[in-house]
């Protein structure tokens, strides 16, 4: 994924984030999660506590389309 020197900026100056999913009934999922963007790879990197074994996890594992929304913080990242 190419980003311009703007949107790098701004992807790498916030640190939450909302992945939507929808689980195997087709019920939407919203979670606040913690991401990074890997700039070798041009991805998001999503985090949380035992993702493995989340919900979000295992939607995506049934269903890999998502929505994945930054949230706009104004404190910056730790």
């Amino acid at each position: 994924m190419l980003l311009t020197d703007i949107e790098l900026t701004y992807v790498t100056s916030q640190f939450l984030g909302r992945l939507a999913t929808v689980d195997s009934s087709g019920a939407p999922q919203n979670n606040p999660v913690s991401y990074r963007f890997n700039t070798e790879l041009g991805t998001f990197d999503i985090g949380g506590r035992n993702l493995a074994e989340s919900r979000k996890f295992k939607n995506i594992l049934a269903n890999p389309q998502v929505a994945f929304v930054i949230d706009d913080l104004v404190t910056p990242r730790p």
